[in-house]
C-alpha cells in the first residue's frame, strides 16, 4: 500500500490541495528482487464531473518506477508537475517515460533556503521517528520544496530511502517518515499549523549536532550539487 495514511473518509469532500492533482508519496520497494524508488499520485474524482463534491467518489492513480540506482533527488521538487493522474477509461501500456531534470543541482540555490521551517524538519528526521506537519494552507509544491532541502542536507544513501508524502489525506499515522497532510497523528513529532507537539522525552542531541556542523558548512555551498559533496 503506497498510501498507508490514507484514510479515504468524508473529510475527503474537505480535500483543500484538490486543485494541485492531489497528494504524492514516495517510497522505496523492492520488485523482483531489485530495489525501486516507487512515486504515486492520488487524488479522489467524483462521479457527477470533475468539480463536484458531492457525488461518490472513484480513485485515480498514477505511478512512477525508478531503479533505485537510477534516482536522483533533483526529483523531488519536480514531482507535482510530473505526476498527473489523468482520468483513463482503460490501461495504457505506452506512456512516455518520466524525464527528470537533472541540471537543477547545478543551479544557485535561493537565498534562505535552509531557513527555520527546513531545519526544524532535519532535526526531527535525525532522531529516527515519523514527523508529520498538519497545515491546509501549506501547497504541495511548498511542501516538497521543503522536504527537497530537508533532504538534500542528509547523505544520498540515507535520503533516498526516507519516504515522504504531502498533501496527505486522512490520518497521518506514521505510515511515511515525512509527511505533510490534512490530520497529524503520528505518536511523535507533529506539527499542527505553528506548534510542534508530542515530542516529550525525545533525544535531539543527535540532530543539533549535526545541525551545529551543517551550519559551518552551508555558507561556501553555492548548487545542491555542493550541498550534495
Amino acid at each position: 500500500n503506497l498510501f498507508p495514511d490514507s484514510k479515504v473518509t468524508d473529510s475527503a469532500r474537505n480535500y483543500p490541495w484538490m486543485a494541485e492533482g492531489g497528494e504524492i508519496v514516495k517510497m522505496t520497494k523492492v520488485m523482483d528482487g531489485k530495489s525501486y524508488v516507487v512515486c504515486a499520485r492520488h487524488r479522489m474524482r467524483s462521479e457527477n464531473g470533475e468539480h463536484d463534491t458531492t457525488g461518490r467518489k472513484y480513485h485515480q492513480m498514477y505511478f512512477v518506477a525508478i531503479p533505485s540506482d537510477q534516482w536522483s533527488i533533483a526529483a523531488i521538487p519536480q514531482l507535482n508537475d510530473l505526476l498527473k493522474a489523468n482520468p483513463l477509461t482503460k490501461a495504457n501500456l505506452s506512456m512516455d517515460k518520466v524525464k527528470i531534470n537533472t541540471n537543477v543541482l547545478d543551479e544557485k540555490l535561493p537565498d534562505g533556503w535552509c531557513d527555520e521551517s527546513v531545519k526544524e524538519l532535519l532535526l526531527r528526521i535525525i532522531t529516527g521517528k515519523a514527523t508529520s506537519v498538519q497545515n491546509w494552507d501549506m501547497k504541495i509544491g511548498e511542501a516538497l520544496n521543503k522536504f527537497y532541502y530537508c533532504l538534500l542536507c542528509l547523505p544520498e544513501d540515507i535520503s533516498r530511502r526516507i519516504s515522504f508524502g504531502a498533501g496527505l489525506m486522512g490520518k497521518m499515522e506514521g505510515g511515511v517518515r515525512l509527511g505533510h497532510g490534512m490530520s497529524a497523528y503520528t505518536p511523535n513529532q507533529r506539527k499542527v499549523k505553528d506548534t510542534w507537539r508530542g515530542e516529550e522525552g525525545i533525544d535531539f542531541s543527535l540532530g543539533k549536532r549535526y545541525l551545529a556542523e551543517l551550519e559551518a558548512i552551508l555558507p561556501a555551498c553555492q548548487t545542491p550539487r555542493d550541498v550534495l559533496k
